[in-house]
């Protein structure tokens, strides 16, 4: 996975174990997000990757004495600075920068200094993808043809030395370029080099770049409802279609199946709170449990053709446990789970280590960008969404995940 190019935005604390209540299905996730929506990880606007494209070239002619991964750490913290006390979710490390005097690019470079999940863990893939970079890591990134192109542009040359003036200089104070704001619109002839790419590049197969050019061309979609129908949209491939309604049938089972896994958390805890052993057999567990473990399967029944159609190895081998009967499915859930609940010896169900955790469920790294309240994409694949807002941006508007932002740019 190298540099965790499937990370994602997420909070600035450490995340819970019960972010990892995956059911042993997040590469199906990642399987089916990168399908519906191929190439582009979690870019939902474009200033993450002009701030890694940046990174990459200064490490690369020599202004900076460390490798991309840490340059884009320090410039994209710099970039943050001057957005004050901005609550907009294109903006990070709020708490992390809060009072910061050394804004030199040594300090910034430093483990710990910004936030341990930044924007730049999700360019990984479309920094690749896109063609603006070659290597399989991003400590090893260097610039590929487009990454030349759109370095040519003005604008990112005069960041490029505005930049390496700061890391030669080692200012400490904080005098970012106004234009690398995550808050501001990036200049159009950048914006339009990004589209491009995005409509036409791929780096296995052309089959990506036409996905996106036909999720564009619908403009808004798809929705749940639009899954739930069998032929795909026009200008929808057919293995495309299938992909996207296996990916969305695959979330809404896997949270069928949660909820099978929550209530019998619920019982453990509702013992453990009245001073009983927190731990229950199987047979009796499935008992409590019997109607959640009937709704899931019923789900399996009206959902799992979709997914089956596809293939994906690791998504049918879940149907095939929710197919059990119903203490046999039970067992494997809880197995797949060991986060939340788990089982141990005499085929006891017990508490996990994640027990009790209140916080909202997230079960996969995949799904940990903003939630979708939109009801023109389908919310099981955020990545549909996010494409939606990138183009947005990209056009010269608004971008809806951050309302009336992006500003535009300083002249």
């Amino acid at each position: 996975m190298g540099d965790m190019e499937w990370g994602i935005l997420a909070p600035e604390e450490m995340v819970s174990l019960r972010r990892q209540q995956s059911l042993g299905l997040q590469a199906s996730v990642r399987h089916f997000n990168d399908r519906s929506v191929p190439g582009l990880g979690n870019l939902w606007f474009p200033m993450p990757l002009v701030w890694s494209i940046l990174a990459v070239a200064l490490a690369e002619e020599g202004h900076s004495s460390v490798e991309p991964l840490r340059t884009a750490n320090a410039i994209e913290a710099f970039a943050m600075g001057g957005t004050g006390d901005s609550q907009n979710p294109r903006v990070q490390g709020r708490v992390k920068l809060n009072g910061n005097k050394d804004w030199s690019f040594s300090n910034l470079a430093k483990r710990g200094t910004y936030v341990t999940q930044p924007f730049r863990m999700g360019m990984v893939q479309p920094l690749q993808e896109l063609g603006y970079v070659i290597g399989s890591r991003f400590g090893s990134f260097r610039l590929d043809g487009e990454g030349h192109r759109i370095m040519q542009l003005p604008a990112m040359q005069s960041w490029k030395d505005q930049l390496a003036r700061w890391i030669r200089i080692k200012s400490k104070t904080q005098e970012s370029p106004p234009g690398l704001s995550p808050l501001v619109a990036l200049p159009a002839d950048v914006r339009k080099n990004i589209q491009a790419r995005v409509k036409q590049a791929y780096r296995t197969s052309p089959e990506d770049a036409a996905r996106r050019r036909a999720l564009i061309g619908l403009a808004t979609g798809p929705n749940e409802k639009m899954l739930e129908r069998e032929p795909p949209p026009s200008g929808i491939s057919h293995e495309h279609w299938i992909d996207l309604r296996a990916g969305a049938a695959l979330i809404d089972l896997r949270d069928c199946a949660l909820d099978v896994l929550r209530a019998v958390e619920g019982k453990l805890l509702e013992r453990r709170n009245a001073n009983e052993a927190a731990s229950c057999g199987v047979p009796e567990m499935t008992r409590y449990v019997q109607t959640k473990l009937r709704d899931l399967q019923y789900s399996e029944k009206r959902l799992g053709p979709r997914i089956e159609v596809a293939g994906e190895h690791l998504s049918c081998a879940f149907l095939a446990d929710c197919r059990k009967d119903p203490e046999t499915l039970l067992r494997k859930l809880v197995t797949r789970d060991g986060t939340v609940v788990r089982l141990e010896a005499a085929d006891r169900i017990v508490p996990g280590p994640a027990a009790g955790d209140l916080r909202a469920d997230r079960s996969s790294e995949e799904e940990a960008g903003e939630v979708i309240d939109n009801q023109d994409f389908a919310p099981q694949l955020f990545r549909l969404w996010n494409l939606h807002c990138l183009m947005r941006e990209l056009n010269g508007h608004e971008n809806p995940q951050s309302p009336d932002y992006p500003t535009k740019a300083p002249a």
